[in-house]
């Protein structure tokens, strides 16, 4: 496998990543792996000269002095991305998220690489450097800031590896998908801090260097001389413990707080009893911790806590104060102590000042790290590549944005060059961090495609929603009839419509009563409307509260003078009939009807019953002329009497024609 680790501090350097990243390459390349290295050298000259030393390409920098001599690269060198598309990698590693990290993610883009990102640092741990007036509200806009970059830097990797479950957790309190995250704790090559590895003549040397002697009781601390390290806790902690006569504490490492501390252990004259190393070559280090019996360290800010794998693998017991990273490494007791603060410190250095055989704990604090081995870790990692690998081919990338109709149009491309469309929100769209060369997953793009299904209905209640009022329950079942989605989601529309003062079932009921009053409904019939058009019988009683008689009356005159127009050329009675009927139907109690049949004014259909009454025996006589005599007279009758005319009526007219008697 071809593969590229890509990181801001390397060799010479001595840190963490600087051992996890070498760690790494070399167990690779023993594996028989090609491992180029892209990483950053300080130039004071402003060159663009890009420096290859056999697998290692070097690009140029600035140092920051107060980050620790870090060399900060701009994200840009196109001139390289051509070079590298010649090593066909098949994948690239990320060991930093500024600077190279930037430049890791543009050559993943370009060459269409999966890229991996370790997540080395808690960068909420640094905020104080930017925080230099030491304001909560800085150190709060620092720390989101951390949170949304950590989570931009993410989207353009297929998998990330955390060296801890606490990293992993901090990650996903950033908003990161847990399924991407591999959690590895970084490898070390624990045969260096073995005694037989270690020579004793150089200790020799360093203890005379050092001024030790055989009897003392030796802490140390290992690492960068740094404010978040909190080492000003360690130094006031053993400036309190009573009898420092054959103690010393030796610090090792450089950093922005070196002159700061020395100051401190000046202060607090201890600088017979403390031992400022300075920074020691890498190689030199296993010595160090040779030198000593107990490491401290009072930092909160580890990913992993590699000082702590280190001192332990060379048979040293561990102080530390209690964080989620020690927990699997601290055995009360048996490998180490924790402490909280100064005056609990004191007493443990106290307690240890008191044993005087070191070795019963030897073999114990060397087992707890055996999971740490180099070979272990170089195996996960390579678990997590071939894992980003396989899913980056069924990945898709972002190949272009448009915006439509106020939401984002994504085209989205794999590399079996399969381009699909999906519509997104502009809320998911910032949410989520969507830009050109994101990496989206199978998984997350079946999420984005549930969503989408969601915006489209969503869209398509706007649009209906615009040409006419509806109340919820007609929303809900137009979506559930046209879209497939879950019902908890349609409710989600609907209380966004709702929100959005879109849909309001009482402003529905006020305006449809308003219309109603045209076509002159009871107040029954309204009810029944607004049931089944989904208004709740709350609202409908709100709404109808001053709805009363004096209302239902005149609707229901109007509606039977309405009827009276309509209803021609029948007779007097059945006319009648038919309004009261029609009312009825239309909802109206009995006594509003018999009220308004009372207010009607039927003269007109008086004096016009006798000509209907003659155009009926009219017809009468031609529906039934093959009858003849009293059979055709009888048809007639009950024709008539059908008809709604009165029984004299009837007479009377029969009674002016002639009949024919059959017999």
């Amino acid at each position: 496998m071809n593969i590229a680790l890509f990181t801001d501090t390397y060799l010479p350097d001595i840190n963490g990543v600087v051992s996890s990243v070498e760690i790494l390459r070399k167990k690779l390349v023993e594996q028989n792996h090609n491992v180029y290295v892209v990483c950053p050298y300080p130039d004071i000259l402003g060159s663009v000269e890009i420096v290859k030393e056999n697998n290692v390409i070097k690009v140029p920098g600035i140092e920051l002095k107060q980050m620790y001599g870090y060399t900060l690269t701009p994200p840009f060198h196109y001139a390289l991305i051509e070079e590298l598309e010649k090593l066909n990698l098949d994948i690239i590693h990320s060991h930093t998220e500024f600077g190279v990290g930037i430049f890791a993610r543009i050559v993943a883009n370009k060459l269409k690489i999966p890229l991996v990102s370790t997540y080395h640092t808690t960068y909420e741990d640094y905020t104080h450097y930017l925080n230099i007036v030491n304001m909560e509200i800085i150190d709060k806009i620092a720390k989101k800031g951390v949170a949304f970059l950590s989570k931009i830097y993410s989207d353009s990797s297929v998998r990330l590896i955390a060296p801890s479950f606490k990293t992993k957790m901090l990650l996903v309190g950033y908003g990161i998908n847990k399924d991407m995250i591999d959690v590895v704790p970084t490898g070390l090559e624990l045969e260096r801090f073995y005694d037989e590895n270690v020579n004793q003549e150089d200790l020799n040397n360093i203890k005379e260097k050092l001024n030790l002697k055989d009897n003392y009781k030796i802490f140390i601390y290992v690492g960068r001389l740094a404010a978040e390290k909190s080492i000003d806790m360690i130094i006031k902690g053993f400036g309190k413990v009573k009898n420092l006569t054959n103690s010393k504490l030796i610090i090792v490492g450089g950093g922005p707080e070196d002159e700061n501390l020395k100051k401190l252990t000046n202060s607090l004259n201890l600088d017979d009893h403390i031992i400022f190393a300075g920074k020691v070559p890498q190689n030199d280090i296993p010595k160090y911790y040779k030198l000593a019996n107990v490491f401290i360290s009072a930092s909160t800010s580890e990913t992993q806590g590699m000082t702590y794998i280190e001192a332990l693998s060379s048979g040293l017991l561990v102080l530390g104060r209690k964080d989620e990273v020690l927990f699997d490494l601290i055995d009360e007791g048996i490998t180490g102590d924790y402490f909280n603060n100064e005056d609990e410190l004191k007493e443990l250095i106290e307690k240890y000042q008191k044993i005087d055989n070191f070795n019963d704990y030897k073999t114990k604090c060397e087992n707890k790290v055996k999971k740490f081995d180099s070979n272990i870790f170089v195996s996960k990692i390579l678990d997590s590549y071939q894992k980003a690998i396989e899913e980056f081919n069924d990945c898709y990338l972002v190949e272009n944005i448009k915006v439509k109709n106020d939401n984002i149009l994504l085209i989205l491309n794999n590399k079996k060059e399969a381009k699909i469309e999906l519509l997104i929100s502009l809320d998911n769209y910032y949410e989520n961090n969507i830009k050109k060369g994101k990496i989206i997953s199978n998984n997350e793009l079946s999420k984005y495609q549930k969503e989408e299904k969601i915006l489209k209905a969503y869209l398509s209640c706007i649009k209906k929603i615009t040409t006419k009022d509806y109340t919820a329950k007609q929303i809900y079942d137009y979506i559930i009839k046209n879209y497939d989605i879950d019902a908890k989601d349609v409710n989600d529309i609907i209380e966004k419509l709702e929100d959005k003062k879109l849909i309001n079932d009482k402003r529905y009921t006020i305006n449809k009563l308003e219309s109603f009053k045209t076509i002159f409904l009871s107040k029954d019939r309204i009810k029944q409307k607004l049931l089944q058009d989904g208004i709740s019988i709350e609202i409908i009683d709100e709404c109808l509260k001053d709805y009363g008689s004096e209302l239902e009356f005149d609707s229901a005159f109007k509606k039977a003078l309405k009827y009276q127009k309509t209803i021609v050329d029948k007779s007097l009675n059945y006319k009648k009939n038919m309004i009261f009927s029609k009312l009825i139907n239309d909802g109206f109690n009995n006594s509003i009807i018999k009220e308004v049949m009372k207010m009607l004014d039927f003269k007109k259909e008086e004096e016009n019953n006798e000509n209907i009454l003659n155009k009926e025996v009219a017809k009468a006589l031609n529906k039934y002329k093959k009858f003849s005599g009293m059979e055709l007279r009888n048809k007639i009758f009950k024709y008539l009497y059908s008809k709604g005319f009165e029984n004299s009526d009837i007479y009377k007219v029969l009674a002016e024609r002639e009949w024919e008697d059959e017999e």
